[in-house]
């Protein structure tokens, strides 16, 4: 075995602990830099988790410029300490990738206040008008840096209030609070992307430049009868988040 893996101890994710193990071997010289790293398989037999597991562990090793993946060479191990200037990347392009954001991200909320949403603010939610929600102002930030890289609104209709008291610490996420907290799954979700600046207050809070055009995603979240459940408006700061989509050839419908 290569890192004292009894000295780290799964007490959150395991993908996280896998990702600890993997980078003391990685800043011990087990494996240095130019060498190669160990193949999905090779990591999910030493210890013994799941190829999902590994992938994720091995995702952050990517993302943190420790190892880089080459296609006729393998992975090489290409830095022994994390960068921690590059932007956080998500793709968003479905559920899945949806999932994984909130799993690698953690949402702080700060404040939040109750509101009737007027005709415009209730049309680009897709709620009626009139209607009283309760909107917290959060902001979100990877699972291994406090640094801010979003500004969010969340909605909550008053029947999910509940779901508020809940994001504290290592929480679930919202769309999985909806099925553990009332049975509700959410069952689609409608995401919407356009350019905008972050609201002044919010960048005064966050500490960010509010006069820089930000990426704003609303997302809509639908139970199964079409109903929105809650919703969010999420502005995301320059230079911390990226979004990439990947397309390949194979996935297209045929012409």
């Amino acid at each position: 075995m290569t890192a004292d893996i009894q000295s780290l101890k799964p007490t959150g994710p395991r993908y996280l602990w896998l990702h600890d193990c993997l980078l003391a071997d990685i800043q011990a010289s087990k494996f240095p830099v130019g060498s190669h790293f160990p193949t999905e398989e090779q990591i999910a037999a030493q210890y013994q988790v799941s190829r999902h597991t590994v992938r994720e562990a091995t995702r952050l090793l990517v993302e943190n410029g420790l190892i880089r993946r080459r296609r006729s060479l393998g992975t090489i191990v290409i830095g022994k300490a994390p960068t921690v200037d590059k932007p956080y990347v998500a793709a968003l392009g479905s559920m899945k990738e949806l999932m994984d954001y909130t799993r690698n991200t953690r949402l702080v909320v700060f404040g939040q206040e109750t509101v009737s949403l007027k005709k415009a603010q209730a049309a680009a939610l897709g709620v009626e008008i009139n209607s009283n929600w309760l909107m917290l102002h959060a902001y979100r930030h990877q699972v291994r840096r406090k640094e801010p890289i979003s500004y969010s609104q969340v909605y909550l209709r008053p029947a999910y209030a509940e779901i508020a008291s809940k994001l504290k610490g290592d929480h679930a996420s919202i769309f999985n609070l909806h099925r553990d907290l009332f049975g509700i799954p959410v069952d689609a979700v409608i995401q919407r992307i356009e350019a905008a600046k972050i609201p002044t207050a919010a960048a005064r809070e966050l500490g960010v430049s509010a006069t820089v055009p930000t990426l704003k995603m609303t997302r809509i979240y639908l139970d199964a009868e079409g109903n929105v459940m809650s919703a969010s408006r999420n502005f995301y700061i320059p230079d911390r988040f990226e979004l990439v989509t990947h397309w390949h050839r194979s996935h297209a419908d045929e012409l």
